[in-house]
């Protein structure tokens, strides 16, 4: 088995896919660092939802034993519970589905979140992790996109982020968005921790994108190319997908809250001294 250590990076250089090496600190490792970083963000919020989901399924668990304990105390009869079928969930769209050709509007798993408008807490969580769990993955997508600049070796092999896939995220802001109150105020983060995880991991996000459009910058060599122009250095459908994923996670961070019923929290603007 080989080692997980390698030493070549010792000099302060990693190489890229795409072939050559470059500083640990280039504009490209610091796009690909900060991306990597919100990948690690996201399984975080993840794990949120998951445990959220599982202490809500065995508290109702609970009930339902609490509840036929005290049906059969009060009768010899056995409770016969009514099986109720549920809805196809996003995460069976998931696992049966596959990524999409480049430059398509085919989603890789379905509707991920077609029944999110009508979703119990539970659900929601359900759907929330499927969309996430698919972001995962494209960001995994992004990191190979940054690590192999445009016409260099070995870029066949590369899935690039496509305009399928901005719409594949406008779509899920929509979805997620639809359930929310209009915004009457700016919103702090805060609230549940699930929404709190989700605003730090667009806080991350947000970094990201600025990480990717300073290396387009410095590649074309210019401080005032516009930020989705094509350069060597990342494709302009990538920092739009970044970009979309920042108001996707501010989305589901205000959805999180309200679904537990909790208000957004307000910035209260301190008042000038007049």
């Amino acid at each position: 088995m080989p080692k997980l250590y390698t030493r070549t990076g010792d000099d302060g250089t990693t190489g890229l896919f795409g072939g050559g090496r470059v500083g640990k600190d280039h504009p490209r490792m610091e796009a690909i660092g900060t991306v990597d970083e919100l990948n690690a963000a996201i399984g975080w919020v993840r794990n949120a939802t998951t445990e959220a989901q599982r202490h809500g399924e065995e508290k109702g668990q609970g009930s339902d034993q609490a509840h036929q304990r005290g049906a059969m105390g009060k009768s010899d009869l056995p409770v016969v519970e009514r099986e109720v079928e549920d809805p196809p969930r996003a995460s069976e769209a998931l696992a049966h589905g596959t990524r999409h050709s480049p430059g398509t509007g085919e989603g890789r798993c379905g509707d991920p979140i077609g029944t999110l408008q009508r979703s119990t807490n539970n659900e929601l969580r359900t759907d929330f992790d499927s969309i996430l769990a698919t972001l995962q993955s494209r960001l995994f997508d992004i990191g190979a996109d940054l690590a192999t600049p445009i016409g260099s070796k070995h870029e066949d092999k590369v899935a690039r982020i496509s305009g399928g896939d901005v719409s594949e995220a406008e779509k899920w802001i929509d979805e997620v968005d639809g359930g929310n109150t209009p915004m009457t105020a700016f919103v702090l983060p805060g609230g549940t921790e699930l929404s709190a995880r989700l605003h730090l991991a667009r806080t991350i996000c947000r970094r990201a994108e600025r990480r990717m459009i300073a290396l387009a910058r410095a590649e074309e060599g210019s401080a005032g190319v516009p930020p989705a122009a094509d350069t060597k250095g990342v494709t302009p459908e990538a920092i739009i997908y970044i970009n979309r994923i920042s108001d996707l996670l501010f989305a589901m961070a205000r959805r999180a809250n309200r679904e537990a019923g909790i208000a957004d929290v307000a910035w209260e603007k301190k008042t000038p001294k007049l």
